[in-house]
């Protein structure tokens, strides 16, 4: 009995872990080019990566996969003969890099937003409604 909960505790570390260590990754990529201004900054930040890289990344290995069905299988196959990871994780290892690219929009997009409501800081929320559409018209 106690060996069937450290192999499931293994497995929850593998099919959780991974994702979290991904988006963790997407979040400390983005640090250098565009880092916080404020704590408050950085928390809204870092959740909206790891909520894009949650939902945006697995879409984007479907995607793929949908696209390049070999690649999956042809991993699989050099991997588990290799290296001898099971296919659970070679797929776990092939989503890490669509769960990074999932986070990174995120990032910038409350970023951007953050700058552009602070550049607009004591106005109320007529004048931010007229800023907006001004800048945003062609």
């Amino acid at each position: 009995m106690a060996a069937e909960t450290g192999a499931g505790g293994a497995a929850l570390i593998k099919w959780i872990g991974v994702p979290v260590i991904a988006a963790s990754l997407a979040s400390a990529l983005t640090f250098v080019f565009m880092p916080p201004q404020s704590h408050r900054e950085f928390i809204y930040r870092l959740f909206v990566t790891f909520i894009g890289s949650f939902t945006l990344g697995p879409i984007l290995y479907f995607a793929f996969m949908s696209h390049f069905p070999g690649v999956l299988s042809l991993a699989v196959q050099e991997l588990s003969g290799v290296a001898g990871m099971d296919a659970g994780m070679v797929k776990m290892s092939l989503s890490v890099p669509f769960l990074i690219t999932g986070g990174l929009p995120g990032w910038y997009v409350l970023g951007a937003a953050f700058r552009y409501l602070d550049k607009r800081k004591g106005k109320d929320l007529g004048e931010l409604v007229r800023d907006i559409k001004q800048d945003f018209t062609p």
